[in-house]
């Protein structure tokens, strides 16, 4: 279509007309990011979703990405396509890096997201389970008591 255009002078509405895309300015967009050197990339809207099956990456992996994608400019689509990781990964893994570091990017699936609990914590914590165990037994203790007296008044 650029080469119709360079070769051919065929204005942008024709070209959008001859393949029937939805405006000229589409036309034109792409015209102007082949003049500064941009890289074309498929379609990749909801219709066409290039589905990438996840991997799993180990720490130093996800850095190496992260860091690769910043110094090409935040380049995520072409760290996705190198590294043959999602799109959204790299996203991700760029914003960690930049806002708290590489230990960030360590893999806690699985793991709590706080320090493990202390005995004194663990003990308040089965305290809190007992008492609302013991107010659980004593409504039931005061409706079986109801339930009782309900039935030995209707005799």
């Amino acid at each position: 279509m650029i080469k119709e255009h360079i070769d051919d002078g065929i204005s942008f509405p024709k070209l959008a007309t001859k393949y029937n895309l939805r405006s000229s300015g589409m036309v034109a967009n792409w015209f102007r990011d082949y003049t500064i050197g941009k890289k074309f990339y498929p379609n990749r809207n909801q219709r066409n979703r290039i589905v990438k099956d996840g991997r799993k990456t180990t720490k130093i992996e996800r850095i190496e990405i992260a860091q690769w994608a910043i110094a090409n400019d935040h380049a995520y689509n072409e760290a996705a396509d190198k590294f043959k990781v999602s799109y959204q990964q790299v996203y991700t893994w760029v914003r960690k890096l930049e806002k708290a570091g590489p230990d960030s990017l360590s893999d806690r699936r699985g793991k709590s997201k706080e320090a493990p609990l202390t005995e004194l914590e663990l003990a308040k914590l089965e305290i809190k389970r007992l008492k609302a165990e013991n107010k659980h037994l004593e409504l039931d203790r005061i409706l079986s008591k109801k339930l009782w007296e309900i039935q030995r008044r209707e005799k």
